[in-house]
């Protein structure tokens, strides 16, 4: 299987330097709903949890990865097109599997897709992007490459301090234990994934493909921002 370019990450990143706004308040949404400090450091951390989450979703349940951008990027205030660019980009991509599946993928497409994710972000990208990619089997790495689970409540608690014009995304309010038993509806935001959508409704990434079948027009490697979905009801 030849691993698909990493559209979303893309528009996601799109979304920090869009317009002034963003100058303005400071901040940009994450793609799990958080709003953060428009700094050189979470741009990076951002950076390398879309090449996580996009590349995961893409090699399946039984594989995990961990990237990592050793530089931080510098705000390049003189351009026209005002944004957080890179000088120099060294990117290690590691991908660890639990042994149950073998990898879809080839190494070098991997490094591919992340090289053409950065390479708009990057100055002279062709000399100063570098992009390794090591991929094993190791069940006890696996594990420890486990997502953190997202503390809903967190989010919901500052309310007050985001501004209207960048409130997170609708389904971050629905607390990560509940799980709906009602058919429900979702407008796709910029940034979104199923995984992503699937985590937010029902507490884990593994149930997209029943929003898929329940979508079956849905393409889940393209999404459209503005597209209305039915969130199915889980069978309990």
């Amino acid at each position: 299987m030849r691993i698909l370019p990493i559209f979303t990450m893309v528009s996601l990143l799109a979304l920090v330097g869009c317009g002034d706004e963003r100058i303005a308040t400071g901040v940009f949404i994450a793609a799990d709903g958080r709003v953060v400090g428009n700094s050189a450091q979470n741009t990076r951390d951002e950076a390398q949890r879309t090449i996580n989450r996009q590349l995961e979703q893409q090699l399946g349940p039984h594989w995990r990865v961990k990237a990592t951008i050793a530089e931080l990027p510098e705000w390049s205030a003189g351009r026209t097109d005002s944004d957080w660019v890179w000088v120099k980009a060294t990117v290690a991509v590691e991908v660890v599997g639990d042994g149950q599946a073998a990898l879809s993928v080839s190494a070098p497409e991997i490094q591919q897709a992340v090289f053409a994710y950065l390479r708009p972000r990057v100055e002279l990208p062709s000399k100063r992007l570098t992009v390794t990619v090591a991929a094993a089997t190791d069940a006890e790495r696996f594990a420890a490459l486990a997502p953190k689970p997202v503390v809903v409540e967190t989010l919901a608690a500052t309310p007050a301090a985001v501004p209207a014009a960048v409130a997170a995304p609708a389904p971050m309010a629905v607390p990560v234990a509940a799980k709906p038993t009602g058919e429900r509806r979702y407008v796709i935001q910029t940034g979104d994934t199923l995984g992503d959508i699937s985590t937010a409704f029902y507490g884990s990434n593994q149930y997209w493909k029943q929003i898929r079948a329940a979508n079956p027009t849905l393409d889940p490697n393209s999404l459209t921002v503005g597209t209305e979905i039915v969130i199915p009801a889980l069978t309990p």
